[in-house]
């Protein structure tokens, strides 16, 4: 029963990521290249079940690639361009609702990937690129800060993942 179980979330994994474009092109592994963002599919305002069956799809893999830990962290490092899409998204959308909780996801990720990266020894050549990302991003995300008023809470939402890229930085 347990087997039969694994082969079907396996499989359920499998056909719902091999169709996943790279969502962020990543500047480390094109030279001269800039940080293209592209709009998420499912959005945290598209409801509770789709968007969490997406997390579960995505905790599921991250699962999975546990034994190897140069694969989970190229996927880490995906994952932190669809937060940041998703990020992009909620403020394109204006969705003031879940402007906190997509940042909190982003800046979660980006230190789940630092941290991973931190603990194991394999991945230290890794470190360099990540820190390169995290410069990319804290372009992209420094005029998100202009689409909303001084001070107000959408703005220190934007702020503190700003914040938190300089740390993680620091942290490599």
């Amino acid at each position: 029963m347990k087997k039969n179980l694994f082969i079907i979330l396996f499989f359920i994994v499998a056909l719902n990521f091999s169709h996943l474009p790279l969502r962020l092109v990543l500047a480390q592994d094109l030279p001269g290249s800039i940080l293209i963002v592209t709009p998420e599919k499912v959005q945290p305002a598209d409801g509770n079940i789709k968007f969490g069956l997406k997390r579960l799809k995505e905790n599921i893999f991250l699962a999975l690639l546990r034994f190897s830990p140069a694969k989970k962290v190229q996927y880490l490092k995906k994952l932190v361009g669809v937060r940041l899409s998703e990020f992009k998204g909620v403020i394109d959308n204006n969705d003031k609702h879940n402007i906190e909780k997509a940042s909190q996801r982003y800046f979660t990720t980006v230190g789940m990937l630092v941290d991973f990266t931190n603990s194991t020894p394999k991945l230290a050549s890794e470190k360099e690129n990540i820190k390169n990302l995290l410069v990319k991003h804290y372009a992209y995300i420094f005029p998100l800060k202009e689409e909303f008023e001084a001070g107000s809470a959408e703005w220190l939402f934007v702020k503190q993942v700003m914040d938190y890229l300089v740390i993680y930085k620091e942290q490599l």
